[in-house]
């Protein structure tokens, strides 16, 4: 996954976990902007991986951060996001 902010630019990093709430991103997390900041994250390997997803900072540990997909067209989740946006 790429994940884009203008605080720290672009970082390609790996998932640990991943549910339909969201998701857990390995990095080292003193690169992100505070808890709560909208960051925008690109699925690689996909059939479309210019698509972008809105994704919240939900929380901090050692190993990484953890972050919430945001609503797209009015529904929450990662899969209907990611099906909104035909990857």
């Amino acid at each position: 996954m790429k994940i884009y902010h203008s605080s720290f630019g672009e970082k390609e990093v790996n998932t640990r976990d991943v549910s339909d709430e969201g998701l857990f991103l390995l990095l080292d997390a003193t690169i992100l902007p505070p808890m709560g900041t909208i960051i925008q994250g690109q699925v690689l390997g996909t059939a479309k991986p210019q698509a972008l997803l809105d994704m919240e900072i939900v929380r901090f540990e050692e190993a990484g951060a953890g972050f919430r997909v945001c609503k797209a067209n009015g529904r929450s989740g990662l899969s209907s996001s990611l099906r909104d946006l035909g990857v």
